[in-house]
């Protein structure tokens, strides 16, 4: 789990505790860079709960390309969304459609989007030093 804020990261790490989640690591870094995720990828699953909500389409088009990255073959991506940025859902679906991803679920209403997509290319190597996102960007 990366998550920028300390103040949240102590309250995902106390909340890890009453889990049995074993092995889930908190790291207070950006999580708009690709260094972060050194040793941590290729994974099988990766959750993104929020992201395509809080950043710009062309943030999100850079995202889902790094994406591919970080996935063993065959791992999960599971996403959320939710306004302002809901709008701009079928524009992040339509960037899943035209990478390695398969669209497995997607569950939708006029308050909230979860999708899942599995990855279907090759094994890839992480880029160093890359710009993901940024949060509270408003340009697309």
């Amino acid at each position: 789990m990366v998550e920028q804020d300390p103040l949240n990261a102590s309250f995902m790490h106390g909340a890890l505790g009453s889990t049995r989640l074993k092995d889930v690591e908190v790291v207070v870094a950006d999580a708009g860079t690709t260094d972060v995720y050194t040793g941590a990828v290729p994974a099988d699953l990766l959750l993104l709960g929020g992201v395509f909500a809080n950043i710009t389409l062309a943030d999100a088009s850079r995202t889902v390309t790094v994406l591919s990255h970080m996935c063993r073959p065959g791992a999960m991506v599971v996403w959320t969304s939710y306004p302002p940025r809901l709008d701009d859902a079928d524009e992040v679906l339509a960037l899943f459609a035209t990478s390695s991803f398969e669209s497995v679920d997607l569950h939708r209403d006029e308050h909230y989007l979860v999708a899942a997509h599995r990855y279907c290319g090759p094994a890839r190597i992480l880029p160093a030093g890359q710009r993901l996102f940024a949060f509270g960007s408003d340009e697309n």
